[in-house]
């Protein structure tokens, strides 16, 4: 996973949200990549929050709270910079994922990012492993789905399509090793609403 790369992408200074951040290791790289941010990271499962900030101690600009993606164990700022998403819209169903993106939208402030990184399932055996391995990684409990249910994975046009229908301008590239199908969506939130009637 291309972390720094990852990060280029969000915001240089303000508060991000990592939400879904697993172990850390992207919220970790935000943090370390300027140290004009504030990043929160937020995920369930608390063994994995435990080793983040074991291995997060001394970096004064990084805090992890236990909590899921709809119900944050603790209140969150207002207003943000900048929200990030990783390999996590998956497990939920569709209808979740777009309440999650209106969530992440009004709490964006003008001018916000939102980062998405999802598997694009249309790249044939590429995919196919992509989507094996996170059965794989679900199943055995590597990964904690809060969703006990089917994967649900989209399209590039399917993602764009709701990410811009949410409000967003949309952009998208290719982001994973050679033997995976990842896609990374960077999601602006324009700077004013639009007036017209």
């Amino acid at each position: 996973t291309p972390y720094g790369r990852m990060a280029e992408k969000m915001p240089p200074q303000g508060t991000l949200l990592d939400l879904g951040c697993g172990h850390g290791l992207f919220s970790l790289a935000l943090a370390l990549g300027s140290s004009r941010r504030t990043v929160i990271g937020l995920d369930h499962d608390q063994a994995r929050i435990g080793l983040a900030r074991s291995a997060s101690a001394g970096v004064g600009n990084l805090s992890f709270s236990s909590g899921t993606l709809s119900a944050p164990g603790k209140p969150l700022a207002e207003s943000v910079s900048g929200i990030s998403l990783i390999d996590v819209m998956h497990y939920f169903p569709a209808t979740e994922q777009e309440r999650l993106f209106k969530e992440a939208y009004s709490q964006l402030a003008p001018g916000g990012t939102l980062i998405v990184r999802e598997v694009e399932p249309s790249q044939g055996l590429i995919s196919s492993w992509n989507r094996l391995y996170e059965k794989i990684a679900t199943s055995t409990g590597f990964t904690r789905s809060e969703q006990k249910q089917e994967l649900h994975f989209r399209t590039r046009q399917e993602w764009e399509a709701v990410l811009g229908a949410t409000g967003f301008e949309v952009s998208s590239e290719p982001c994973s090793a050679p033997i995976f199908s990842d896609i990374l969506y960077v999601c602006r939130k324009p700077l004013a609403e639009d007036a017209s009637p």
